[in-house]
């Protein structure tokens, strides 16, 4: 189970999606958005402040998307919901979805560090423990609070 094992399963999580929440899982492989969604989307972004983080380019982006979708019932054009799905993951973002993300971050560069100088045990630690959302929060806070008083974490 070593080395082989491991090293062929972190070039996976590595290039995993970094975000681990619902929200993102559900629309991570959707290859269509309908109308109710792109507004149901919309009207929580605006209750939890992340509208405003938008530049024009993507709200006037977004808006179009939705009158498009509202005239044709739902939008598959490929190039345009790989757009609209970047707006979205912005749009759902939350401080735990972010404390998650950095985690994982966290997690993806111990794991390089320990299996380079061969700490196969502690890197197996790390490997069972990557999906635990406690333990990348625990990481992710870490990250932030060394981060905040000037010291580079990694």
């Amino acid at each position: 189970m070593g080395i082989e094992f491991m090293s062929g399963k972190l070039s996976e999580f590595t290039n995993k999606n970094m975000a681990s929440s619902s929200a993102f899982e559900k629309i991570e492989y959707k290859n269509y958005f309908s109308y109710e969604e792109l507004k149901s989307f919309k009207e929580k972004a605006h209750r939890n402040g992340n509208w405003r983080k938008l530049s024009f380019e993507e709200k006037v982006m977004y808006k179009a998307a939705l009158a498009l979708a509202k005239f044709r019932g739902k939008i598959v054009n490929l190039n345009l919901v790989q757009r609209i799905k970047e707006i979205v993951e912005k749009l759902l973002e939350s401080p735990s979805v972010k404390l998650i993300t950095l985690g994982r971050k966290v997690l993806v560069e111990k794991l390089k560090i320990y299996m380079k100088s061969k700490q196969f045990n502690l890197a197996k630690t790390l490997f069972i423990l990557r999906n635990d959302v406690n333990f990348l929060m625990y990481l992710g806070v870490n990250a932030v609070s060394f981060e905040s008083v000037g010291v580079k974490y990694f």
